[in-house]
């Protein structure tokens, strides 16, 4: 099935073929166009134009369900082991997509409208698991209520990024922790908003 100008919704496959090309395009470095991605999954211009009117939407929403999926909360497992679990998700996520993430590095400083669809459907997800995160630690009384949450949320994906781009990200299982306990914790202990 492909969707046709009337359609505004499509079948899971459908989707599937729309994000496979959406990824394949951000790979070889090009602009993601709605023509491109239409006749690389062999679906409906007009269709795919109705259904995301914004190629960064689009974009964004591919690499999301194909690559990026915002991390579940982990529970209540107490602040380090919650943190564990959502910087190993991050740093496997990293390292698996490391291509992309470079991509994405390239491509957000020069282009306003896909930066907006990253914040909008990447930052702001995983920002509110790491408020989650933090609301429960601060009833714990593991941080102070006055933590700058911005402050901390910038933190990892920053270094996070910096290893994926200029470093080589390779798999290191206890890399996860010792970023929570040397970095995360301490400053989740001492960070004031400025």
């Amino acid at each position: 099935m492909t969707l046709t100008n009337d359609e505004t919704s499509a079948e899971p496959a459908v989707d599937g073929r729309i994000y496979a090309a959406v990824i394949d395009v951000f790979r070889e470095a090009q602009d993601v166009t709605h023509e491109t991605v239409a006749e690389r999954a062999g679906v409906s211009l007009p269709a795919l134009r109705l259904r995301w009117p914004a190629a960064a939407d689009l974009a964004m929403e591919a690499l999301v369900a194909g690559c990026f999926p915002t991390p579940p909360d982990p529970g209540d497992l107490g602040l380090r082991e919650e943190l564990i679990v959502i910087i190993s998700r991050l740093l496997s996520e990293q390292i698996l997509h490391r291509d992309l993430v470079q991509a994405l590095a390239a491509r957000l400083p020069v282009d306003p409208e896909l930066n907006r669809a990253y914040r909008r459907q990447v930052i702001l997800p995983r920002n509110e698991v790491g408020r989650r995160i933090l609301g429960r630690a601060v009833l714990r009384g593991e941080v102070d209520p006055e933590v700058d949450p911005d402050l901390v949320f910038s933190v990892v994906p920053a270094y996070l990024a910096y290893r994926t781009v200029l470093l080589d990200p390779v798999s290191d299982p206890g890399a996860a922790a010792r970023l929570a306990d040397a970095l995360v914790l301490p400053l989740l202990r001492r960070c004031r908003p400025l």
